[in-house]
């Protein structure tokens, strides 16, 4: 099966996945104030507080070759902590931890030119490491892998801008990750240097200077996939306040496009996207210096020959982040916060 952004393994989908969530945490607002002049948006955290950060996702690929289609249709919900240990006057380090997670996955496969009335039975493999391990195989060898990553701790080192400067894995931690089963693949992911660029990638950089609606910026970043190397343009509107919306939450959209470039002539299949779509809506609380919300939708479809035949390839995925303060209170004006 052709999957364009994670690998194979559990293991990297998790660690992409909580990087990514590591952009997200929600505060509550007030009614609606009119934004009348330039606004600088930065990240403030106060020391001592501690987030609980849920992320679901849910996501449909497919791939169909030589009349058989295969589908799969996956939940995976992720349950995080993060703690905030030091704010310094430009930079803010913490401490997050996964606390639980839950996959269900269904994979059917069907003869597309067949005729009959009869449904496929569906491949179900679900896990939840708050419960016993499961009873078949692969979703044991699963729950062992999820296993690994809970309650180990990632130290993270984040700009008030919002750009990684460091992470820092315990190499306790970082040889359990390279023991679970299909981390030879994502060997460079277990590395503090290989973690803080999928983390980089993830997180949102605000613009240096002050912004006004209409106001956009752009990043270009790049990752590796097994067949080669996806390049990434996402651009960034800063819309604002909202009349329907609480007090200093401030609307940016978000649009993205990607190209494939073939890692070299080596037999594997040159991929080609031919259709795609990616978009989100991130709620910015300038007041509280942290993201309020955000809800990313992706669509892509994908050709890639192969020998005498051709793989045809879909992905849809929607993810959504929920996080409420945990311990700690900001209180404007007593307690230090990064600026």
């Amino acid at each position: 099966m052709l999957k364009i952004k994670t690998s194979n393994s559990i293991s990297s989908w998790l660690l992409y996945m909580a990087l990514c969530s590591c952009s997200v945490v929600l505060s509550s607002g007030q009614p609606a104030i009119a934004q009348t002049e330039p606004l600088k948006l930065r990240w403030q955290f106060t020391q001592g507080e501690v987030y609980e950060v849920e992320l679901k996702q849910k996501s449909t690929t497919s791939s169909e070759a030589n009349n058989r289609r295969i589908t799969n249709d996956q939940e995976v919900d992720v349950w995080l902590e993060w703690e905030i240990d030091i704010v310094e006057p430009t930079q803010t380090r913490m401490t997050w931890k996964y606390k639980r997670i839950r996959s269900r996955s269904s994979s059917v496969s069907i003869r597309t030119q067949e005729r009959t009335s009869e449904s496929p039975i569906p491949t179900v493999i679900e896990f939840d490491t708050v419960e016993d391990r499961p009873s078949d195989s692969t979703s044991a060898a699963l729950h062992r892998s999820a296993m690994q990553f809970i309650d180990q701790p990632f130290r993270v080192t984040m700009s008030n801008q919002g750009e990684v400067t460091g992470v820092s894995i315990p190499e306790e931690t970082l040889e359990s990750l390279r023991k679970m089963p299909g981390t030879m693949r994502i060997r460079s992911l277990m590395t503090e240097e290989g973690i803080k660029d999928v983390f980089g990638r993830t997180a949102i950089l605000l613009p240096t200077d002050p912004m006004e609606p209409g106001h956009t910026w752009k990043e270009s970043r790049s990752f590796e996939i097994p067949l080669g190397t996806i390049a990434q343009d996402t651009t960034y509107e800063f819309v604002g306040n909202q009349p329907d919306s609480p007090a200093g939450h401030q609307l940016i959209r978000a649009t993205s496009h990607s190209a494939f470039r073939a890692s070299g002539d080596d037999g594997s299949p040159q991929l080609e996207i031919k259709s795609q779509s990616s978009n989100g809506e991130i709620w910015f609380d300038s007041d509280q210096g942290r993201v309020a919300s955000a809800l990313i939708s992706a669509e892509m479809q994908t050709v890639s020959p192969y020998r005498d035949t051709e793989i045809k390839g879909s992905m849809s995925t929607q993810i959504s982040l929920r996080a409420y303060l945990k311990r700690g209170q900001t209180l404007s004006g007593e307690e230090t916060k990064s600026r």
